[in-house]
């Protein structure tokens, strides 16, 4: 099924992850709370994907260099 596209004017706060969900992705507060309250925990903040994009990053880049160091010795 296909996304409906909702329209607005407000600053886009964050993405809804829910797969079940054929609303538009990016959400702003007044259609967080109108569009998806059915699946609010399903709906994440730019901050926090970036949060955790960065933890990602940071968990493999110290993985790497543990490898390189280990593959050294």
């Amino acid at each position: 099924m296909k996304k409906q596209l909702f329209i607005c004017q407000k600053q886009i706060l964050g993405l809804c992850l829910n797969k079940n969900c054929y609303k538009e992705t990016q959400y702003y507060s007044k259609c967080l709370t109108q569009v998806h309250s059915d699946h609010l925990s399903d709906c994440i903040e730019f901050a926090i994907i970036l949060a955790n994009i960065n933890q990602f990053l940071e968990f493999g880049m110290n993985h790497f260099n543990k490898s390189k160091k280990s593959s050294i010795i």
